[in-house]
C-alpha cells in the first residue's frame, strides 16, 4: 500500500473542541447567514455556474419515409397515377372554385381581436365597411404578460430583492418571540400556534 493510498490523517482534539473555529478542517460554502446581530447581504445559489449552459436539443426524428414499408415499385407508382389522376383533380377544382368566390366569402369572415386571420386587414371586407360607417373602434390586442418571473435570472432577481428587504429588527423580533413559541409547542403540541409577528 503506498502512501498516496492512506485516508486522510485522523486529527486528534480533546472532548467538546471539534466545533472551535481553529478545529474546523472543512467549511461548506454558505448560501445565505442568519443570526440575532447580522445577516448576510445576498444569497448565494448552489447552482449559478449553471445559468448559461443552454440545454442539449435531442437530435430529430427521421422523416417519415414517402414510400410504405415492403411496397414495390410497381405499387408504388400504381398508387401515384391513382392519386394523380382521380384524387387530385377534385382537391385542385375544389381549391380553384375558392379562388374565384374569395371576395365574396372573405366579406363575411368575422374580425376578431384584430387577428389577420379573421380580415382586420381587408378593408373592404362588410365588418370593416361596417364599422367605418357607424365609427366603431377596434380594440387593439394587447396580452400583456402577467407573470413576471419568466427565467430562472427572473427569480434569483426576486429573491434576492426580497432578502434584501428583510430588516435585521425583523429577525430579532422573531428570535425574542422563539421562547414563547416553544413553550405554547410544549403545551399544546397538536395546535397550529400564532403569535402577532408569525
Amino acid at each position: 500500500m503506498s502512501f498516496s493510498e492512506l485516508p486522510d490523517p485522523w486529527i486528534l482534539r480533546r472532548d467538546g473542541e471539534r466545533q472551535k473555529q481553529q478545529n474546523v478542517t472543512k467549511r461548506t460554502k454558505k448560501t445565505a447567514s442568519v443570526n440575532y446581530y447580522q445577516k448576510s447581504e445576498k444569497l448565494i445559489f448552489y447552482n449559478d455556474e449553471y445559468d448559461d449552459v443552454e440545454p442539449a436539443k435531442p437530435p430529430r426524428p427521421p422523416p417519415k419515409p414517402k414510400r410504405r414499408k415492403g411496397e414495390s415499385d410497381d405499387n408504388f407508382d400504381e398508387r401515384a397515377i391513382y392519386y394523380t389522376k382521380k384524387l387530385l383533380p377534385i382537391y385542385r377544382n375544389a381549391y380553384h372554385s375558392l379562388q374565384a368566390r374569395s371576395d365574396s366569402l372573405r366579406a363575411h369572415i368575422h374580425p376578431e381581436n384584430r387577428y389577420n386571420y379573421h380580415g382586420t386587414r381587408n378593408q373592404e371586407s362588410l365588418p370593416a365597411v361596417y364599422r367605418d360607417r357607424h365609427g366603431i373602434k377596434t380594440l387593439q390586442r394587447v396580452k400583456p404578460s402577467l407573470d413576471k418571473i419568466t427565467t430562472i435570472k427572473d427569480l434569483k432577481a426576486a429573491l434576492q430583492h426580497e432578502w434584501s428587504q428583510v430588516q435585521q429588527s425583523n429577525i430579532q423580533k422573531r428570535i425574542n418571540k422563539l421562547p414563547k413559541r416553544l413553550v405554547q409547542v410544549k403545551n399544546k403540541p397538536q395546535a397550529p400556534i400564532k403569535t402577532e409577528i408569525w
